[in-house]
């Protein structure tokens, strides 16, 4: 019967029986006549199946939140009672949820919830996820540079290493997310910065990246903008 419940509630939240039959094995024997009597294997807490429905729920809530500001957690709960149901810690469901809303470009919207909430995070798996989507953005910026020849002189001043692993690290990214809403290079440069802030709760090797990440995007956002005043100036 728990099982039940479980498949039920995973119905509700992703409206989905392609993904109960591919997470849920038994999942076409379930509601046969005498299924409630005979024994079925339970999907064992934490499981890959379970973490993979609960995954399908929280990308569908962050595709469905459209809030201009997002500061709470409220729109959410039911997804939280979920992951709760499979045995799934709720710092799990907010810190995939909130690595959703920035994929899809909704930064802006959860600035100060990502800031208030920030010391309960789970800041490893925050930044392995987030740092994939700027390097996507960087490389989408720097390819849209590339093709103005007023903006062209400005890749001069990137560090080569550090570009050519940016465009490597956003080649390997799905095509669905390398076709994502593009976001400014502010809003990228302001992320990269929250990511920073974290940098002391992760391992080093990541910490290294995500500096060479800020000084790509700082040095990009000052040369775009002294050319941008160069510009005015010249008016």
């Amino acid at each position: 019967v728990e099982l039940h419940h479980t498949i039920i509630f995973a119905f509700e939240m992703t409206r989905s029986i392609e993904s109960l039959e591919s997470d849920v094995p038994s999942f076409a024997s379930l509601y046969l006549m005498g299924a409630l009597f005979s024994e079925v294997a339970p999907l064992s807490k934490g499981s890959f199946q379970q973490r993979s429905l609960l995954d399908k729920a929280i990308v569908d809530h962050a595709e469905k939140t459209i809030d201009p500001v997002v500061d709470n957690f409220n729109g959410i709960k039911d997804v939280q009672l979920f992951g709760k149901a499979l045995g799934l810690d709720a710092n799990y469901v907010r810190t995939q949820y909130l690595i959703e809303m920035i994929r899809l470009g909704k930064d802006t919207s959860i600035n100060d919830l990502l800031g208030a909430c920030s010391p309960s995070l789970d800041k490893q798996l925050f930044a392995e996820q987030v740092v994939p989507v700027i390097c996507v953005r960087l490389n989408t910026t720097i390819s849209s540079l590339k093709q103005t020849k007023y903006y062209r002189g400005i890749l001069s001043l990137l560090d080569a290493d550090a570009s050519r692993w940016v465009r490597e690290e956003a080649t390997k990214c799905p095509p669905s997310q390398q076709t994502a809403t593009t976001s400014s290079l502010v809003t990228t440069h302001s992320m990269v910065l929250r990511v920073q802030s974290m940098s002391d709760s992760l391992d080093d090797s990541l910490s290294e990246k995500i500096e060479a990440l800020c000084l790509m995007t700082e040095t990009l956002l000052k040369a775009v903008e002294d050319k941008g005043r160069t510009a005015v100036l010249r008016i």
